[in-house]
């Protein structure tokens, strides 16, 4: 199983990580087995995509 959890900044992922994740291990325990791995990775957004190319006539 994956899950993705995606925050404003870290502070909020750590007040998650510190008072509801041990929660949710808890509740999910019997459908785990073994250790769940925990990654973080920044997310970069851009908007180059929507900039306008010139195309040669």
């Amino acid at each position: 199983m994956t899950a993705i959890s995606l925050w404003e900044n870290k502070n909020d992922a750590d007040t998650y990580n510190t008072n509801t994740y041990p929660q949710v291990l808890k509740t999910l325990a019997r459908f785990i087995e073994g250790t769940p791995q925990v990654h973080t990775s920044d997310v970069v957004t851009s908007t180059f995509h929507k900039l306008a190319v010139a195309v040669p006539a």
